[in-house]
């Protein structure tokens, strides 16, 4: 009886320390943050609210990714996240909100060259000078904004269109 009384005495001694040094070395205190996340200049609402420790954001993966637009598949057995956007059905440009980039170099006064070395596209308008940076593939979809002026630019299959209302807004010909 003694020795049952002594084992389950010691064992409870071992079960609190380790508790003890677990609970301390364990925890983190971290703050919850509210965050304007803005994607190619568009404002993005997220249903989760992001916890901010040592400095460093950290946010759900499966947020993120549906803000981007990508597809999250976990697989258990590897610990894998797997993110993949998932297939766009390519519709017509709608040309009555974009003007092609080749159809401008054809308008007087309107100057485009593509800097060498560097993913940029300067479109020059008189006084007016617009930076557009390349996206990294022109295969996929994607929106640049230029700076200054905030000229939309859509590369699609290939082909770089600008935003004719925008255009418009500054007073370039199209």
């Amino acid at each position: 009886m003694k020795k049952i009384i002594l084992g389950l005495t010691i064992g409870m001694m071992i079960g609190s320390v380790t508790t003890a040094v677990a609970a301390t070395q364990g925890e983190v205190t971290a703050v919850f943050a509210n965050f304007i996340f803005k994607i190619n200049g568009q404002e993005k609402k997220m249903d989760t609210t992001p916890l901010v420790y040592d400095g460093t954001s950290y946010l759900p993966v499966r947020a993120i990714a549906d803000l981007l637009g990508y597809n999250v598949k976990y697989t258990t057995e590897s610990r894998t996240i797997a993110l993949d956007q998932p297939a766009v059905k390519s519709e017509p440009v709608d040309t009555a909100k974009w003007v092609a980039l080749r159809e401008l170099t054809i308008v007087p006064g309107i100057k485009v060259t593509i800097s060498p070395g560097t993913p940029q596209i300067n479109l020059e308008y008189g006084k007016q000078n617009f930076i557009f940076n390349l996206p990294n593939s022109t295969e996929d979809e994607k929106i640049a904004i230029s700076n200054p002026g905030n000229i939309q630019m859509l590369v699609k299959d290939g082909t770089t269109y600008l935003n004719r209302s925008d255009l418009e807004r500054l007073g370039l010909p199209h």
